[in-house]
């Protein structure tokens, strides 16, 4: 008695193209979340939330971007570090119809701005020191809009 072979299975795929930078941009702008929300708070001011917090928003709204068709060139030279340029573009392509930023959400995007964009909270300078950052954004709000951003755009970055 021969057994028969089974028929070999042939899977011809057929052209794709898959975009993986809105998805590895959104991916990391949830790792620095995570990293922001590891850094534990001490007594004393520390940049480094702030920072972390910052970036996870910035990655977040340029992955949603990258997802809408921009490139990744063209937004570095576009906006850079701009948290308040990134935020605009975003809303003038529906972000809103993903993520709908409350009017407090946004103000505490652009009041972390001047700070972020300026790279206070990545060098240490002695007046910002001493004073201890007093015009910085608040950190829950700051953490809970980085947080729906990473989140919230995560879907459109998969449909791209």
């Amino acid at each position: 008695m021969s057994e028969e072979k089974p028929a070999p299975i042939i899977i011809t795929p057929e052209p794709v193209t898959v975009r993986l930078s809105p998805l590895g941009f959104q991916m990391w702008a949830t790792q620095f979340l995570q990293a922001a929300r590891a850094v534990e708070e001490t007594g004393s001011f520390s940049p480094v939330r702030y920072f972390l917090a910052c970036r996870s928003i910035e990655l977040a709204l340029k992955a949603y971007l990258l997802a809408r068709g921009h490139s990744p060139m063209s937004l570095k030279n576009s906006m850079g570090h701009d948290l308040c340029k990134a935020l605009a573009k975003a809303q003038d392509e529906s972000l809103a119809d993903v993520v709908a930023l409350t009017d407090a959400e946004s103000e505490v995007v652009k009041s972390a701005n001047s700070l972020y964009r300026s790279k206070r909270f990545e060098y240490f300078e002695v007046l910002d020191a001493v004073r201890g950052f007093p015009n910085r954004p608040d950190m829950v709000l700051l953490l809970h809009v980085a947080e729906r951003l990473a989140l919230g755009v995560h879907r459109t970055c998969m449909e791209a």
